[in-house]
């Protein structure tokens, strides 16, 4: 008997994906193998280097970055799995997801730009802005993958419709 595979498979299968790539994440802390880092700490850090390890020291950056991680999995999972059989299935489920990791990576903005407002008159009576760089990192960094999830999600959709035309 073969199981038609669906859009909730897919987010299921998804959900499984960003568990995994999270629980991953979280080990590599664990072990020290990588290490979070405050927006303070990553100057002089290449951006890459920095976002890295401003995500692994952030919650909703870090959940952000799960989810980039898990993409490509997911999309080499369903690929090796189903094949071009699963083309219009993914291309619902990953139309979908591209909204959420956007709206997400958005939210992000507005979050991490509020903290900073909301810093700014300590900061300059401090004469510290570290309060204000760090609600200006989330903001840009959330942005950063959100948007790269997103347009990560776009290829591949792209990929398997075009493996899937006759």
């Amino acid at each position: 008997m073969t199981r038609t595979l669906s859009e909730a498979r897919l987010a299921v299968a998804g959900l499984g994906a960003l568990l995994i790539a999270g629980g991953a994440l979280g080990v590599l802390l664990v072990l020290g193998i990588v290490s979070g880092a405050r927006a303070a700490d990553t100057t002089g850090m290449g951006y890459l280097s920095g976002l890295l390890a401003r995500s692994l020291a952030a919650p909703y950056a870090f959940v952000l970055l799960a989810g980039l991680v898990a993409v490509p999995v997911q999309a080499l999972w369903v690929a090796l799995r189903h094949g071009t059989a699963a083309a219009r299935a993914y291309d619902g489920f990953a139309a979908w997801a591209q909204t959420l990791f956007t709206s997400l990576g958005f939210l992000g903005t507005i979050i991490g730009i509020s903290g900073a407002v909301a810093g700014l008159g300590p900061a300059m009576a401090a004469g510290e802005p570290d309060a204000l760089i760090a609600g200006l990192s989330t903001a840009f960094d959330t942005t950063f993958l959100g948007l790269t999830a997103a347009i990560l999600l776009l290829v591949f959709r792209k990929l398997f419709m075009l493996g899937a035309a006759p």
